[in-house]
This record gives structure tokens, sequence and C-alpha cells, in this order.
């Protein structure tokens, strides 16, 4: 792909791609196509050609640059084509949101998510995690899945009054870039035992599903219990905490994860580029 340094037509880049022409290929330096063409190449289009034919906007030289450092109209191009559809083009300058490129584009993560979502047309996981909600779902999408009695939305939270193992909780749903991101029980006692029974109800339903990683801890003024574990889909903390008015409260909390979101849009767009190339090699 050397011709991508400056052959200033497009269409060369396209037909040398199309024959075969590995797009990212490294040289000696480890630069590739695009970081030769964004530093020499006085034509915007080959550019252009070099990202469609699938060329990493992101990969590294051996001082560590990318094609992005070399020229910013690279990226305006990435999103000038991402802009028109081209799902390979989305997931990447996702990928640029997500982890940022320095002196080029800042970390935008709720820009990422947005441009995952289009791309591979995702939620965080395929089956409800607790109370028939997923992760990643809107405000909207929760309001519309859960009974229980509504107290309280803002931007970032909405709160509603349920029962659970015979005690009145509230329930919080915690929301980041639109998107369901945890979850939360809340049951307040005034009778410790009460609250331990709970405390050890749930820890004991936890057990049984999920691996578990205990951790205790003591403070003078309380004693303070925390137990966490971890599944596929979640990470699960249960807390019991005493304050000086002798309430206890027993918390409950789900936390879906970022990282998970984005392995998750990985694994799931490769697989759907891949069954697009066989689609395509059957003409």
């Amino acid at each position: 792909m050397k011709a991508a340094e400056f052959n200033n037509n497009p269409e060369v880049i396209t037909a040398l791609i199309k024959g075969g022409a590995d797009v990212n290929a490294k040289n000696s330096l480890k630069e590739t196509a695009l970081m030769k063409a964004a530093e020499f190449n006085t034509n915007p289009e080959v550019i252009t050609a070099l990202i469609k034919g699938g060329a990493i906007v992101n990969a590294k030289n051996s001082k560590g640059a990318t094609a992005l450092n070399k020229n910013i109209e690279v990226f305006k191009e990435l999103v000038r084509i991402a802009e028109q559809g081209h799902v390979e083009v989305q997931y990447q300058l996702g990928l640029l949101y997500w982890w940022g490129v320095e002196g080029a584009v800042a970390i935008d993560r709720c820009k990422a998510m947005e441009l995952f979502r289009k791309a591979a047309e995702l939620s965080y996981n395929e089956e409800p995690v607790v109370r028939n909600v997923k992760w990643g779902m809107t405000p909207e999408e929760v309001m519309n899945t859960e009974n229980a009695q509504l107290l309280q939305r803002t931007h970032e939270r909405i709160t509603y009054r349920d029962n659970l193992l015979g005690e009145q909780c509230t329930i919080n749903y915690f929301f980041a870039c639109d998107g369901l991101e945890r979850v939360e029980y809340t049951i307040n006692s005034k009778a410790k035992s009460s609250a331990e029974r709970i405390f050890n109800d749930i820890a004991n339903t936890l057990e049984k599903k999920h691996p578990r990683n205990d951790k205790f801890g003591l403070n003078a003024a309380f004693d303070k219990t925390m137990r966490s574990y971890e599944s596929t889909r979640a990470e699960i903390t249960l807390f019991l905490v005493g304050d000086g008015n002798r309430t206890v409260t027993v918390s409950y909390e789900f936390h879906g994860t970022q990282e998970e979101f984005t392995q998750r849009s990985i694994e799931k767009l490769t697989r759907e580029l891949e069954s697009k190339k066989q689609e395509l090699k059957q003409f």
C-alpha cells in the first residue's frame, strides 16, 4: 500500500484493496498506509478510500503516533463517513471516543455508547439482570417495565417503593448517558435483628447464584458488613450498616459495567461483520 503515500487517485487505492492488498500492513517503522496518506497525500479522497477499505484509524507507529496525530482531517473524514451509516466506521469512531486520542479526540463515553448502539444495535445484555431490566435501558424503557410505586424521577435516577422479604424498601435506578448502569435496593429497620435476618437471607440467595468474595469491616461506632459477588452480567454488593439513631440499613446494589458493554459490542459486531463478509463472497 505504498501507493497511498503519493498516489492521488482514490480509485487506484480502492482497486488495490479489492485486489487483496493489506490496508493495515505496516512498514519497518510500524506505519500504515493511512498514516502515510495523512502525512503526505494531498488528496483527502485517498484518506476516504482507505477508511472505507477498512484502515484502522487508531493504529500506532513505533513512536506511538496515529494517523490522527498526523492530520486531524482524518478524524473529520471518519465522522463524515460514520454519518453516512458506514457500520465499521461508526464502530471505529466509537472506540476513539471511548479511549480518546491525545491531541486529537477527547474521551466522551456517552458519544461512544451512542455510536456502539447505532453500529451494532446492542443493549448491555441479552437477558434481564434484575427486576426484568437490562443494562443500558433508557429511563423510559425502565419505567415501562417497572410496576412498583413511583416516588421520584430525576435526570440520573428513578426511585420506586416496593416490598422485599416482608419489609418496605426503596429501589433506585441510576443512569449514565441515558443508559441504566446501577440498581439499588434500600431497606431501613429499627430492629437490628430484623435487618440482619434480611441481610443473611439475601446473602444466602446470592451465594447460591454467584461466586462469592467476602469482605468484612468493623468500625468503633457501628458494625459494617459488606459482601460482594460477581457474575458475568453484574457486580453485586450487599451492605449492612447501623447508625447512631439505631436505624439499620440494608443496601443491595447491582452494578452494570461499561467495560462489559464495550466487550459485548466488540464481540457481536465482529460476528456481524464476519457474516457480512461471508455473504459478499457468495456473489
